[in-house]
């Protein structure tokens, strides 16, 4: 009976490591949505946000207001360590820098963001990676 525990135990753990998607396929992910930013076209970055979060605070709290969305998402740090919301019209280029993590079906991916002044920031944001049809951005709330 023991034996048999074990084997299961064991089975369900592989299965949690291999339904997650590999760095590759995070950092592909990952790179569009940044192309989008960089490009500012905003509705198809839209798409990979989790459905969730564009229900309640883009439509319910920003009243639709994308823009500001975007800004606080992609909030991070400059080079000196003060935290800063870039303006979505002064992004030059927003780059995928290095995946951070991969633990329980989520990432954790820092990129780079270009303003069109020519400082940047870094930023990290969180990925549900269980799949590649349930690979989205989880925003944090509060």
């Amino acid at each position: 009976m023991r034996k048999f525990l074990c084997i299961i135990v064991i089975l369900a753990l592989s299965l949690n490591v291999f339904s997650q998607l590999s760095k590759k396929e995070i950092k592909a992910f990952c790179d569009e949505f940044a192309g989008y930013i960089s490009e500012g076209n905003l509705e198809n970055a839209m798409h990979y946000i989790d459905q969730e979060t564009r229900e309640q605070q883009i439509e319910n709290i920003l009243l639709g207001n994308t823009s500001q969305f975007f800004s606080e998402l992609l909030s991070g740090n400059t080079k000196n360590g003060k935290f800063f919301s870039p303006d979505i019209k002064h992004i030059k280029k927003m780059k995928t820098v290095k995946i951070l993590s991969i633990d329980n079906g989520f990432s954790e991916v820092s990129f780079k963001i270009t303003l069109t002044d020519g400082f940047s920031i870094t930023t990290t944001l969180t990925l549900n990676v269980n799949s590649k049809e349930e690979m989205v951005i989880i925003p944090a709330v509060g």
